[in-house]
């Protein structure tokens, strides 16, 4: 019996540290909720776009990530024109190592490591 409590911690212990995710988490259109950041914090918060109606901002990352492995990204242009642009997406699910490429699938543009995705949250690592 003193066995199976000790196992059973250490699986539980497992089961928490850890977030199993996919790909399918993370389909949507994501929103860099940068209200919700600290000065000390070691992750980026993103909220679905649908979320909230967020405060003006000069350029607020928005992402969006399709099932085809197709996606959009904001950027912001130099005279402050804010353009949606197209391109391919990736995930690896044991780094959990997210990836915007150009159209052309060559350069990345963007690269994230995802630390946690629940309760319409997606937890980026800073």
């Amino acid at each position: 019996m003193k066995y199976f409590a000790i196992i059973t911690l250490i699986w539980i212990s497992f089961q928490v540290s850890g977030q199993e995710i996919s790909k399918l988490d993370l389909l949507g259109c994501w929103t860099d909720s940068r209200e919700e950041n600290t000065q000390e914090s070691q992750y980026f918060i993103f909220r679905p776009c649908t979320y909230k109606e967020f405060p003006p901002s000069r350029y607020r990352l928005r992402m969006e990530l399709k099932s085809d492995s197709i996606c959009s990204w904001l950027v912001l242009a130099d005279n402050d024109g804010h353009y949606m642009v197209d391109g391919i997406w990736t995930f690896n699910d044991t780094t959990h190592e997210l990836m915007l490429y150009n159209k052309g699938g060559k350069a990345v543009t963007l690269k994230f490591i995802i630390d946690e995705v629940k309760d319409g949250m997606l937890k980026i690592k800073n």
